[in-house]
């Protein structure tokens, strides 16, 4: 009969096609390689080995996330994910095209007979498919129940105040990963993509820790952002004190952060490096407050656009050589806008949600 669509669109395998068929379904689906993905989640694949595996990721993203914060839940894939399905079944559809070819050599063999060994091979194949499947969905979903993942995307931010009391603002395009609970755990540990406000509560039994891609900080109680950028990871302490260091270092190689003070992991040096705060705007996207003393034109209008979200373009050159000094705590972005408009005599048209500023400017 061969292979036919349902009412549903649904692809189902029958007679003399099966084999063919169902070799077809198991290309589309493109199993992947466990042990190549948890090499890709550890950064070793190769660069052939990484375009494949984005290949599919983007015909697999559901599967793709899943399987990735199994990984950073567990440091390691599923036992169940090594076993290799494609080779499974095709030694299972090996055997049927065996079956088939005999029965073209043996053409006494009753076809009611045939009928019943295909269909218990078909059996087989469908009961291996759905028992991985089952044990990966179990695992996905007992670790599901304990995580939670929090996104934000473009000019988004959330709040979330964790299990033990710590406030965490999450800024645009940033991801936090938390347990639902820290109970029974020697250390609170959170994992972080982007960049976060946190208010940490006191618990000296039970450093609170953040983990990025490439570094560790360690905190017992304070105020600080954390944000990971392309080439570095920036530490920006407002309260308390801060252990800051990269994943694979110990407590005692990493450095110590405290109030008003910054470090910044670069990934290109693999190094950190501690400073004075050069910019106490770092912190304004989450806490609202900007402070500005003669500083020039250009550099507000930055901090102000990553505390409000905006965007500003400077039509006239020489506003460039301005200087501006002011200070908002917890002000609507309109208020901050009147009064540049106001300090600089500006004139201002909002045009592809960017904000024209013209003027005179200063010499």
């Amino acid at each position: 009969m061969g292979t036919r669509p349902n009412k549903k669109n649904k692809t189902f395998c029958r007679g003399k096609e099966e084999v063919s068929c169902h070799k077809k379904k198991m290309k589309e689906q493109r199993p992947i390689n466990y042990e190549l993905l948890a090499r890709y989640f550890a950064g070793e694949t190769t660069a052939a080995e990484e375009v494949w595996v984005e290949e599919w990721r983007l015909e697999n993203q559901e599967e793709f996330d899943r399987l990735l914060l199994v990984w950073k839940d567990t440091g390691a894939l599923p036992s169940i994910g090594l076993f290799d399905t494609e080779k499974a079944l095709g030694s299972v559809w090996a055997k049927i095209e065996a079956n088939k070819s005999a029965e073209v050599v043996e053409p006494k063999v009753p076809r009611k007979i045939v009928a019943k060994r295909n269909n218990w091979w078909g059996r087989i194949a469908a009961l291996l498919v759905l028992g991985i499947a089952l044990a990966l969905v179990l695992h996905w979903t007992g670790y599901l129940e304990r995580t939670t993942v929090l996104s934000t995307s473009m000019r988004e931010k959330e709040r979330v105040t964790l299990s033990d009391g710590t406030l965490v603002i999450l800024n645009e395009k940033s991801t936090l990963t938390f347990p639902k609970s820290f109970e029974g755990k020697a250390e609170r540990v959170v994992e972080l993509k982007g960049e976060a406000f946190f208010d940490v509560a006191d618990d000296a039994e039970h450093p609170f820790v953040i983990l990025t891609k490439d570094t560790r900080i360690k905190v017992l109680g304070t105020t600080f952002t954390v944000r990971e950028k392309e080439e570095e990871v920036l530490v920006t302490v407002a309260s308390g004190k801060v252990l800051f260091s990269e994943k694979a270092e110990t407590e005692k190689e990493g450095v110590l952060v405290l109030p008003q003070k910054q470090a910044v992991f670069s990934k290109k040096k693999q190094a950190i490096a501690a400073e004075k705060v050069a910019n106490y705007n770092e912190m304004a996207w989450a806490t609202k407050k900007l402070t500005f003393e003669n500083v020039p034109l250009p550099l507000a209008l930055a901090d102000i656009e990553r505390c409000y979200g905006l965007q500003f373009n400077l039509t006239n050159p020489k506003l460039a050589n301005c200087r501006f000094t002011a200070q908002f705590d917890n002000k609507s972005y309109k208020t901050v806008i009147e009064t540049l408009k106001l300090t600089f005599d500006l004139k201002m048209a909002y045009r592809d949600e960017t904000y024209q500023l013209d003027g005179e400017g200063c010499e």
